[in-house]
């Protein structure tokens, strides 16, 4: 269990700040808390138009928003679990994003 969260984790990440914790699952839920207390700040899960995901990591892009990415079939798309949109077409990129920053 993380701070309530609870089934299977993929991956973690700290703002750049530390002031955030972000966690994707292994459904592509994505969960962010705040550190100094623990409280859940936002999720979100990935969106409609990504069937079925291979979920491969979580981060911080600037101002503090939340990005997953994972691999759907060998493609791998980027998304916003705070809205929900989808930042990368799940086309064109074959192979295994490893991590982003």
């Amino acid at each position: 269990t993380l701070l309530g969260r609870t089934g299977q984790g993929y991956r973690v990440a700290f703002s750049p700040d530390g002031k955030l914790l972000a966690a994707v699952g292994t459904t592509g839920r994505v969960e962010w808390w705040s550190v100094a207390d623990g409280r859940r700040v936002g999720s979100g899960d990935r969106p409609a138009d990504i069937p079925q995901i291979d979920p491969l990591g979580v981060g911080f892009a600037p101002g503090g928003r939340v990005v997953a990415w994972a691999r759907v079939e060998s493609v791998g798309v980027a998304w916003e679990p705070a809205t929900g949109k989808t930042l990368t077409p799940p086309v064109g990129q074959y192979g295994t994003i490893g991590d982003v920053a």
